[in-house]
């Protein structure tokens, strides 16, 4: 087990010792908390108190970079919702957005003129309406198919690996698809945001263009590997 403090990107992790643990002593605070242990995956994850139990995955057993998200009920308070709570089993969420080159794969593979890959009817002003006046929509800067802030059929130079934007719902469900994946009801999202953290998470990621990316969710979802709004992507559940 190793920990730091939550804002301290630049120093070394502080060993706190193997598992089993009685008596650790730790700042009270909000931490960074690192799980190794050989032929299994690394977790990070943040949290405030020490972690009492934590089920590390042997190596090979998560789709990549997927995180695991315990088991539990999926509730949301935020407004309108009424506070309505689902119990759900484990499940995998990307750990990273989808980048400009991911999004290209799909886009060069067909993904823009091949059906089955849009699962979805599409609805405008109460209406569904064909196929074809869709497509229409779903054009980047110069006509060509495509996310709304491409040109010429790609995005910009040298930013492979930022976040594909100008991608509506529609879009990113079809990518979904595409991957063998589906996008995050509101309720998984929200379990694996931890939002009671958002105070601490938000100061160190890419809020408003700021170019942070150092901020980790309570789970380990990050931004401080790649740049990161298609938004996490499901993978099945794991348990």
């Amino acid at each position: 087990m190793y920990f730091k403090s939550y804002a301290a990107m630049d120093v070394d992790w502080v060993h706190l010792g193997s598992t089993p643990l009685a008596n650790a002593r730790v700042p009270s605070a909000v931490l960074r908390w690192k799980f190794e242990n050989e032929g299994f995956e690394t977790v990070e994850l943040i949290t405030g108190s020490v972690p009492s139990s934590l089920a590390l995955r042997e190596n090979g057993t998560t789709s990549d970079g997927m995180v695991t998200i315990p088991a539990g009920g999926l509730g949301v308070t935020l407004a309108g919702l009424g506070g309505q709570t689902h119990p759900a089993g484990a499940y995998l969420m990307s750990k990273y957005e989808v980048t400009n080159a991911e999004y290209t794969v799909f886009v060069d593979a067909g993904g823009y003129t091949t059906t089955r890959f849009w699962t979805h009817a599409f609805v405008r002003g109460g209406e569904v309406i064909p196929w074809e006046d869709a497509m229409a929509e779903f054009q980047d800067r110069t006509g060509r198919l495509g996310p709304a802030t491409w040109e010429v059929g790609t995005y910009p130079e040298g930013e492979e690996d930022y976040p594909v934007r100008g991608v509506s719902w529609y879009e990113a469900a079809a990518f979904a698809e595409f991957s063998g994946k589906t996008l995050p009801t509101i309720y998984h999202w929200t379990q694996a945001a931890g939002l009671e953290l958002a105070g601490y998470v938000t100061p160190l990621s890419n809020f408003g263009g700021e170019g942070r990316y150092a901020g980790v969710s309570r789970l380990g979802h990050s931004d401080g590997q790649r740049r990161e709004t298609v938004g996490g992507l499901l993978g099945g559940t794991v348990g």
